[in-house]
């Protein structure tokens, strides 16, 4: 089940000592270097969504604990991921989660993001919640002298 409090890194260790893994045979169900399970496992590496996804599928995740499983490690690297952004300062991301929060939004409730582009808008961040329903972010630039 899944513990928002664990950290992902004890989280994986302990799921991988469930099923009775070493790191190489977790690795190889996965389809990736055991080199990679075993970073993971002490943070010194983040993950991707695809071996992420790799992982939880070896691990026989379902379900909700399975999205919980593949978010959470894309979290671990979310300094990684970030980089592509580097140019803006971290305070404006800092500032969206923030407005997330202040609107009740927690990281645990989001299933799911993507940028949405209507002709007629700009482009939107829309969230989908693990209740089944989607919020929108919309950024609208004025600019002022």
């Amino acid at each position: 089940m899944h513990n928002s409090f664990e950290p992902f890194p004890s989280r994986l260790r302990r799921l991988r000592h469930n099923e009775g893994y070493t790191n190489a045979l977790l690795g190889e169900k996965a389809g990736v270097p055991y080199s990679l399970v075993a970073a993971l496992q002490t943070g010194a590496k983040g993950v991707g969504e695809n071996n992420a996804r790799k992982i939880g599928k070896a691990l026989e995740l379902k379900g909700d604990e399975f999205t919980n499983f593949v978010f959470d490690a894309i979290d671990t690297c979310t300094e990684r991921v970030l980089e592509e952004y580097r140019d803006y300062p971290s305070r404006v991301l800092n500032l969206v989660a923030m407005a997330l929060k202040l609107s009740g939004i927690t990281p645990k409730m989001i299933k799911g993001a993507e940028i949405v582009r209507n002709s007629n808008t700009a482009p939107a961040l829309a969230l989908h919640l693990n209740n089944g329903h989607s919020a929108f972010v919309k950024v609208e630039i004025t600019y002022k002298q």
